[in-house]
């Protein structure tokens, strides 16, 4: 009886991972109603910070465009809106030096978000209190610390925006 070789079982294992219906995350799945397109105007601010908003619209809508499954539109032409609203934007510091001293700190991020059919009032998707966080080291020098908070505010949006999509499309 001949053996079969390593290259079998490394070619069984991909069929049979592929037949299990693994994907990335977010890419899987499709929007709520069949949505095709959708409008996505800046989010509600309900925090202090005022690049908040915008950071986390603008990389919502290059993550959606990424996913390939819907067109951005202008309201008036799309099959739904997103609606978002930041509700906490916070700066917790996390860690000390000896003199109490914040060496870093997290920056934490939630969002209500829906999506509502055109000519509709309820929503077909809600999700309330979406919430990301990033830590980031703290730097006596305010440009550095200004640049690590503005890099860890892209980085949670990011992150958000990648979680909101992954909710409406997987149903996780």
């Amino acid at each position: 009886m001949k053996r079969l070789g390593p290259g079998f079982a490394v070619l069984a294992a991909v069929f049979v991972v592929a037949g299990c219906g693994y994907h990335l995350v977010g890419y899987g799945g499709q929007f709520p109603a069949g949505v095709e397109s959708l409008a996505v105007p800046i989010f509600a601010n309900q925090t202090e910070d005022v690049e908040i908003a915008r950071s986390l619209t603008n990389h919502f809508v290059k993550e959606l465009l990424a996913t390939g499954k819907v067109k951005v539109l202008p309201l008036e032409e799309a099959d739904a809106v997103v609606r978002g609203t930041v509700t906490r934007y916070e700066i917790e510091p996390i860690t000390f030096d000896a003199e109490r001293n914040a060496t870093e700190n997290r920056l934490v991020v939630t969002a209500d978000i829906s999506l509502v059919l055109r000519g509709e009032e309820e929503p077909v998707f809600h999700e309330a209190g979406v919430t990301r966080y990033q830590e980031y080291l703290v730097s006596t020098d305010l440009a550095v610390d200004q640049k690590q908070q503005d890099r860890a505010r892209q980085d949670v949006s990011r992150e958000l925006s990648q979680k909101v999509i992954s909710l409406m499309t997987e149903g996780f």
